[in-house]
Parts: C-alpha cells; structure tokens; sequence
C-alpha cells in the first residue's frame, strides 16, 4: 500500500501539501479506496477526500482533493457550512500546467470575497455555480480543435481513463498525428525520466549571440512553440501525410460542431493504420475536452463513437498489401545476409533488425531491451514494456546467441567502447568518443549516459540499404521489418504444427489470454519449442 496513504489510515490528521508538485506525485493505490463498516463488511468508495495542508484562517478553509478511484482524476474540492449544514462544492479538475494550485486559489478567493461575511458563509455558492457553469459552457463552445490540441499538449498528454500520462513513444506518436509533419515538431524531444519514469518534453535549444547577448532563440515551452508555429504555416512537403489534425482544415473548426463527416475527409485518403491513428488522437483530445470541464455539464456525443474506417475502399492501398508479406524461408536467409553484410556500415542497426528476424519481437520492444533484461543462466530476455502491458519474456535461442555475439564485438572495437557503459542491448551510434571523454566523470554526462538519449533509434536507414541491395537480386521484393514478426509466427507454426503452441512463443494473444497460455505454462516447454523452430528455419544463423 502507498506510504501516503498507509500514514493517512494511522494518522487521521495526515494533510498534503497544497502544492504542484505535491498533488502531481501523490497516486494512491486501489487499496485505498476500501473500507469496512460497522458490521466489518468491506466496501468500495468511488472517490477518497485528502485534506490539505493550508491555513484555517485563509479563504483555502476546508479546501481537500478528491481522488477518483477508476480513472485516478484528482479534483479540488471544498467542504463548507451554510445554514448549519455540510457542504461540498467542486472547485475544479487538477490540470497540470492549466489547473493547479495558483488557479484553485485564485477562483476559491473569488468566491469566498462574494459569499462570505466575517468568515461565515452567507450565500450559497452552488446557487452561484450554475450560472456559471452555464457561462463556461458559452466559453467552451468557442474552442476550436487547435485551442484544445494546445492544451492537451501543456497537460502533457493525459490518459483519456486511466491516470497519468502516455509514455514518451506513444506521447511522441500522438503528438506526431496532433502537430507533426511541420517543422515546429524537429524542435521537441520526447524521453522518459529515468528517476520517476515519467515523460518529459526536451525542447531543442539554439543559441545566438556572444557573453552575456548570447540567448536560446527557440522556444522553450508549448506557448512559445505554438505562437512561433502558427497553423497552417511550416508545414514539411512530401511526409507520410499531407498536414496534422493542428495543420488541417479542421484545426480551426469548434470542437463541439466536428461531425463524423469532418472526420471522414480527414482521413478517407489515408491507410487504415494512419486512419486509426487520427481517430485514436481526436479521441483523446475529446475525452480531455470532457474530463477538463472544456465542454460545460452536458458534452455533445463523440464523434468518434461507433465509426466504422472503410477498409473496402483502403485494402489495394500499396502500404495495406505490405502488411500481408511473409518471406519465404530462403529470402529469410537472404535478409539475414544482407543483414551481416553491412555490419560495418550500420553498427547495432543490423544486430537490432537480426534480433527481430529471429525472435519475432517488434521494433519498439526490441529497442527498449536493457543489458539486464538478458538473462544468460536462465536463457531468457525480458521485455519490461510490451505491448500487451505485462512483462514477457523471449527465449536466447543458438540464433539469439549469434546476435549477442555479435554485440559483444562490438563493444571491443575502440571507436565503440563507450556502449559498455550505456544500459541499452542495442546503443546509439550517435555518441563520438570525444563526448564520451568529456562527460563520462560528470554527473550530468552520467545521467545522460543512463537516459534513453543514448538508446537506438529507428533503423529505418540500415533497412532501406538491405532493401535495395535485395531488390537488385529481386526486383519484387517488398516487405518491413514489421513483417519480421508475422514471418516469425509462420514459421513456428509451420514447426510446431500447432498454433496453440506458437501462441507461446509468439505472445500474440490479449493479457488475459497470454496469462493462460504463457505464463502459467512449463518454461522448458517453450525453450525446447523456440530452439526447435531456430534450428529448423534460422539454421543458416546457427551455422555462422
């Protein structure tokens, strides 16, 4: 159970800090939310009430925070007497960066300065509110889509019903589909905090001027990127699509009068993939529209609700038949060649895409592996944040050996010492030995040494080069790397005559299904299975 809250049980007089940062680091776990009556029967409260810590004397009198149990929203809440009898009255949603301390203040000062006399409550506050509230939603009705995009940035991409926030890729994902695809979006840097484990947005510095002139002339918050990258202005020319949902014809429609027909001629040209990713993204905003009060008590119906993508009209897309690929096993050994061949050229790339060819793990998983994920004893690798959201584990196959192998290599070559000291499996080959000189012995260098900056990235240029070199051979090649995974699955079924059993190796399955049929299951089982689908479709890699 959460310390806070396990000194909030023995302690009745526990207060929290009516700060920011306070508010923002207080989450109570769900065993918090249950109690047991008179008759010691154990009961569920849907919300719990923290006092905080603030001057009896102030207007902040009676001031807690309401905690939500499922969604975890955290709400201002004050607890006040009129006409002899207790009061609640919701102040407002705790909106980091919108709606914090200073605004709860501020609006609470308002009220107490116009219902209260010598301290008292004389006039009823809620009486007050719905008149407001009425105003809000006047207010709210003229937020276009670009105004609720700015702030779902600044609230630093909240979870639409669970709390928190999106971690850094889907936060940068989003994003993308938000206001990407423009060149405001080269200024910003999404990475997790390797302390706290939160997404943070670095923005890019560049500096002009010499001695006490020389200044960042870049934004350095949201506001700034915003107003220095006004819609519609800056938009990069021949990217994946043609402008973001902040750079589109809809950016400047009200929120609350977007329909399905708006939607539809967002997305209609597009790939079912990047049309689900819209949808996805004006979902979000929309839910976050709701939870921060943008769209007053009574919200329109989502439009997102219920739409059905036409995937009769996008299935011959190019990109949709791409999907469909399954390499042969011959051409999986003509990759895999390919592959070692340009080692040289494409250091920790081409050991990250042989990686996924003979484990089946997807590209984001496979980059976010650590050094002590790897487990030599047991002959595992874990994953720590895979899609399905549990911790699964890929067994080190004799294929897998060769590829740690060739890792090890590296790291004894002098120009890529310095990736003993990173905790990634697959490190950046952006980091000169000269930097690594210089901050290997600060504790700033060391934090960035430990940070994902020193992670990976997409190598989509080491495929690209494996593709061309393929195509000269094979003029019809097509396919990604996405399609490793697909490849992978076939050919453990085609092993193991059983789907059943690949199921295990394959992890395609929900948490639930994955429970039953991986976790729980004999571990020697699944490691006697993974060899035997590396010996008989990766021999060619054993063999090496």
């Amino acid at each position: 159970m959460n310390e806070n809250i396990s000194h909030l049980n023995k302690v009745r007089t526990f207060k929290l800090d009516f700060s920011d940062r306070a508010i923002e680091n207080f989450n109570p776990t769900d065993d918090s939310f249950f109690y047991r009556d008179s008759n010691n029967n154990l009961k569920e409260r849907k919300q719990i009430h923290i006092p905080l810590n603030v001057p009896k004397s102030s207007h902040l009198k009676g001031l807690q925070l309401g905690i939500y149990r499922v969604t975890k929203s955290k709400v201002f809440i004050l607890n006040y007497w009129h006409n002899n009898k207790s009061n609640r009255l919701t102040i407002g949603f705790y909106i980091p960066k919108i709606f914090g301390v200073k605004q709860a203040s501020d609006k609470l000062f308002k009220l107490y300065s116009e219902h209260t006399e010598n301290s008292i409550w004389i006039k009823d506050p809620k009486v007050s509110k719905r008149l407001v509230l009425k105003n809000q939603l006047e207010l709210s009705k003229k937020k276009t889509i670009c105004e609720v995009i700015e702030q779902y940035a600044l609230a630093n991409f909240p979870k639409i019903q669970r709390g928190g926030h999106l971690q850094a890729d889907m936060a940068r994902k989003s994003a993308v589909m938000l206001f990407g695809y423009n060149k405001r979006f080269k200024l910003i840097k999404f990475t997790t905090n390797t302390n706290s484990g939160k997404t943070e947005v670095v923005f890019r510095h560049k500096f002009k001027g010499r001695g006490k002139s020389r200044k960042n002339i870049n934004p350095e918050n949201f506001v700034d990127l915003f107003k220095k990258f006004p819609p519609e202005k800056n938009i990069i020319q021949g990217a994946v699509i043609e402008y973001s949902i902040y750079d589109s014809p809809i950016g400047k429609t009200l929120l609350e009068s977007l329909t399905k027909g708006d939607i539809q001629r967002l997305i209609s040209k597009h790939t079912y993939g990047t049309q689900k990713q819209l949808i996805n993204c004006i979902n979000n905003i929309w839910y976050f529209a709701v939870n921060s009060g943008l769209l007053g008590d009574n919200p329109p119906v989502n439009p997102t609700k219920d739409y059905k993508i036409n995937k009769e009209k996008i299935k011959d897309f190019p990109a949709v038949k791409h999907n469909k690929v399954i390499f042969s096993k011959e051409m999986t050994k003509v990759i895999w060649e390919k592959l070692i061949n340009c080692r040289d050229q494409f250091p920790f790339r081409s050991e990250c895409l042989m990686f996924m060819l003979v484990t089946g793990t997807r590209q984001s998983e496979t980059l976010r592996i650590k050094k002590s994920d790897v487990d030599l004893k047991n002959n595992i690798i874990t994953l720590q944040k895979a899609k399905s959201g549990k911790t699964e584990v890929v067994m080190i196959t004799p294929a897998v050996i060769k590829v740690l192998d060739y890792l090890k290599e590296l790291e004894k070559k002098e120009e890529y010492q310095w990736s003993k000291f990173t905790p990634w499996l697959f490190s950046t080959t952006q980091f000169r030995i000269a930097d690594f000189e210089y901050y290997k012995d600060t504790e700033k260098g060391k934090s960035y040494i430990q940070s994902e900056s020193t992670q990976l990235g997409n190598p989509r240029d080491c495929w690209h080069h494996v593709r061309n070199q393929i195509r000269n051979v094979y003029p019809e090649f097509n396919g990604a790397p996405k399609n490793f995974r697909k490849n992978y699955s076939a050919a453990a079924v085609k092993t193991l005559k059983n789907s059943t059993e690949a199921i295990k190796l394959t992890r395609h399955q929900l948490t639930s299904t994955l429970e039953k049929h991986y976790l729980g299951n004999n571990m020697e089982e699944i490691a006697d299975n993974a060899n035997l689908v590396s010996k008989n479709w990766f021999d060619y890699a054993n063999n090496q």
